[in-house]
């Protein structure tokens, strides 16, 4: 029994992977792995191919390619024609805005973010008392975020921004809106 086979199924992928490792590995024939877009990110020999994307310094996304098993082999896929997918992009297209509230009051943030390669996003929103330093807001996970009943003193200038992530991209932080409360 060979330890890997040549088509994409589960149970073809080279056997000594992790999960996660198996979530990345895709069997390249040698006409797929001439593809322009497969070569463009680094896929350019057939056989089993663990691909993962990442951020440099500058923040531009950079693909890592280790070739697992190397195969010359024409069409083993039967024409299944992988091209890797670009990493999910997410676009945040509504900013969340700055928020006048009374003190009593609740007020609300949103934003709007859009996801490419069909992928869907998480939100988690951030808190700052000194627009420096943010924290986490628990169980603030959704596109838009409701403050509790708010006070002068404990509220007022506070900011609030959203981390959006997806799945196999990269995480993009909104900007800050400020929040006035005023006194009754």
């Amino acid at each position: 029994m060979a330890l890997w086979g040549k088509t994409d199924a589960e149970g073809s992928k080279p056997k000594y992977l992790t999960t996660a490792d198996k979530n990345n590995t895709v069997f390249l024939d040698t006409t797929e792995a001439a593809l322009a877009a497969n070569k463009a990110k680094g896929l350019n020999t057939g056989g089993w191919n663990l691909y993962t994307t990442y951020t440099d310094g500058n923040g531009a996304t950079r693909h890592r390619v280790e070739n697992l098993v190397a195969m010359g082999v024409s069409n083993a896929d039967a024409g299944d024609n992988d091209t890797v997918a670009p990493a999910p992009v997410i676009t945040i297209g509504t900013q969340p805005q700055a928020a006048t509230a009374a003190e009593g009051e609740t007020a609300t943030f949103t934003v709007v973010a859009t996801v490419t390669q069909g992928a869907t996003a998480t939100y988690q929103w951030e808190k700052s008392d000194d627009g420096v330093s943010f924290a986490d807001i628990t169980d603030a996970t959704s596109a838009s975020y409701t403050t509790g009943v708010l006070t002068n003193a404990d509220d007022d200038q506070d900011e609030y921004r959203v981390v959006v992530s997806v799945t196999g991209g990269d995480d993009v932080t909104s900007d800050a809106a400020v929040l006035t409360v005023t006194a009754p």
